[in-house]
């Protein structure tokens, strides 16, 4: 871990290395990247001292195109096969059972909604608590 950290971070300088996240952990993830890629994040602000191993994770994962990209297409593919099988469906449907499903559906469009709020909502306190520890 520590080595690979040396290899791919190691280059950084002083005022570079000092605007990224302590904890060898995040470090590690974050030394995933390309060296561009790290210094580019950090000017963005993307990367900063309040960057959790949560957020470094799924940076890396978005920057490196893998799981989230398996994830969406699996999504994506459920989706469209869900709403195949209502369409295909629908005129069979009992009132009953009509009723449970726009009542099922809107809940879970609610808990979608909560979630990229939430989502949004954490990354804008890690912002925070970056700019915060610049201040300080």
């Amino acid at each position: 871990m520590l080595v690979r950290i040396g290899e791919h971070l190691g280059d950084l300088d002083g005022q570079t290395f000092g605007r990224l996240p302590a904890g060898w952990s995040i470090l590690y993830s974050l030394s995933l990247l390309v060296v561009a890629a790290v210094k580019r994040l950090i000017n963005e602000g993307v990367i900063h001292p309040g960057l959790s191993w949560r957020e470094a994770r799924g940076l890396v994962a978005k920057h490196r195109g893998e799981q989230s990209k398996r994830k969406s297409r699996k999504v994506g593919c459920r989706l469209r096969s869900f709403r195949e099988f209502v369409l295909g469906t629908l005129d069979e449907w009992t009132d009953s059972e009509c009723e449970l499903a726009a009542v099922e559906l809107a809940q879970l469009a609610e808990r979608i909604t909560a979630s990229q709020r939430q989502s949004q909502l954490d990354q804008s306190m890690s912002a925070a608590r970056w700019s915060t520890a610049q201040t300080v």
